[in-house]
């Protein structure tokens, strides 16, 4: 196998924050070496890349690395030999993008990320790509360009609305840690009550439940939670592998119990309250 020179190693090693880089589009379409070869068509292009991944598996260190850079490279290779096929391009866009992320690389992760998104239209990998490219801005702290992106799914058209739904959820989040609360329980709220999937309405039941009892607002939280089990009771009785995961992920519902302590903690501080109020009055 053909080594990197030490330099490029120590750079690709190093994962470099998206701040740190500003990588352009072009520039890594550019940046395939011509040793990468052409296959015939763009799927078995594609398939060739799945090998050189493929190729990784049992390989440590600098050898590891070195193999990761060379099924990036054929990943991209998809894009330079075959660019007029935008929806397998956006495929191994988006295949190159998970590849550098679970390397540590997420500066380049978020180009291929956002390149999945903008030639995948009307395929799987632009909604995909658009929440790849939000979570790695949110883990950077990058919250309004990972508001942005987010943002961006929940507009998409004609694609499965798990999509769109999970990114609102996420939106939700963002906008909660921006301090803009208000507006972040309105995207919950909108997957909640109009989600197209139980467990996205569950989870977006969990976290506009949860930012209420973190608002202290524990009546409201309860509310929340009643609408959730009489909106999702139906699919929760049912005996099947789906009626399975849904009462699974209702009982998993983290404001739940953060609700029971919370009432518990104001019925103490209520009695504490009340006996001092009765021993003053002694004294």
């Amino acid at each position: 196998m053909k080594l990197l020179p030490l330099v490029g190693l120590i750079a690709l090693w190093s994962g470099a924050p998206l701040a740190a880089l500003d990588l352009e589009p072009k520039a890594l379409i550019a940046s395939v070496p011509d040793s990468v070869p052409s296959q015939a068509t763009a799927a078995e292009q594609l398939v060739h890349a799945l090998k050189k991944k493929r190729q990784l598996r049992g390989l440590q260190g600098a050898q590891r690395l070195a193999a990761r850079r060379e099924a990036v490279d054929a990943y991209r290779a998809v894009r330079r030999y075959f660019p007029g096929n935008r929806a397998l391009g956006a495929e191994a866009a988006f295949r190159a993008g998970e590849l550098l992320r679970s390397g540590h690389f997420d500066a380049e992760a978020a180009e291929e990320f956002e390149l999945a998104r903008d030639l995948g239209q009307a395929t799987v990998f632009a909604p995909r790509g658009g929440l790849e490219l939000a979570h790695l801005h949110r883990r950077h702290a990058r919250l309004l360009d990972a508001l942005a992106a987010y943002a961006a799914v929940t507009e998409m058209e004609d694609i499965d609305r798990e999509y769109t739904d999970r990114a609102r959820n996420w939106k939700g989040t963002v906008e909660a840690r921006l301090g803009r609360h208000s507006e972040a329980r309105r995207s919950w709220e909108q997957v909640a009550r109009h989600g197209a999937g139980a467990l996205e309405r569950i989870d977006a039941f969990d976290r506009w439940a949860d930012s209420l009892v973190d608002a202290q607002d524990l009546e409201a939280a309860a509310g929340v939670l009643e609408l959730c089990s009489s909106s999702l009771h139906a699919v929760a009785d049912e005996e099947t592998p789906f009626g399975l995961r849904v009462r699974k992920a209702l009982g998993r519902m983290g404001s739940v119990s953060r609700l029971a302590r919370a009432i518990k903690r104001r019925l103490e501080e209520r009695r504490n309250a009340g006996l001092s109020f009765a021993f003053a009055a002694r004294i």
